[in-house]
């Protein structure tokens, strides 16, 4: 099963309260972490991070045995206790390991996007949840032609979060799982694409 270290060192070096996981390639998206809390104590842990944070969102550069690592500052809210919002992602997150450079430039060029996710907690200290990030659809000139993207992601055990409530510090991650032109089947990523938000 091929892994990734999914940015370990970058992150522990930029944050005590960082957090890895070792990600694998099969699509089992469950959920089973979404256990254990009741009610009261979900919505505790919403009250506990609800608001705005700044961060930077990291990710692969390049298509390469050694990738090296980028980042953007972006936005974040968690603006409900069901909804984590990312503001104005620039699209070249996402194109990175797309080996079609026509393509990529395509998608570079495109608007800035948010990218919705649903959230769950199953955990009250530290506060964790697991990350549902919904596809994220935009527009895109390309040869010519208007085009649109959907880009999807992975969730459950492969995208999840935290935070420290007491400091504003939001961790998460997830996984790109995949880009699709118009109403294509097949994926143009060469491979699944991990990203890491750290609020500043």
């Amino acid at each position: 099963m091929k892994k990734y270290a999914f940015l370990s060192v970058v992150m522990l070096c930029l944050t005590a309260f960082a957090f890895t996981a070792c990600l694998g390639d099969d699509d089992d998206n469950n959920t089973n972490k979404n256990v254990g809390l009741t009610e009261t104590q979900k919505h505790s842990c919403y009250l506990s991070i609800a608001g705005e944070y700044s961060g930077k969102l990291y990710f692969y550069k390049e298509i390469a045995m050694s990738p090296e690592v980028d980042s953007v500052v972006i936005q974040c809210a968690v603006t409900n206790d069901t909804t984590l919002m990312m503001y104005n992602v620039p699209p070249k997150v996402f194109a990175t390991l797309i080996p079609n450079e026509s393509l990529k430039e395509a998608i570079n060029a495109a608007e800035p996007v948010d990218v919705e996710s649903r959230i769950a907690f199953f955990n009250a200290s530290p506060i964790e949840f697991v990350l549902l990030p919904k596809t994220t659809t935009f527009n895109i000139n390309y040869k010519e032609e208007e085009h649109k993207v959907n880009i999807a992601f992975l969730y459950g055990d492969y995208s999840w979060g935290s935070s420290s409530a007491a400091g504003r510090q939001l961790n998460f991650q997830t996984i790109e799982y995949g880009v699709y032109l118009d109403n294509s089947k097949d994926s143009e990523l060469y491979s699944q694409a991990p990203l890491m938000f750290i609020a500043k």
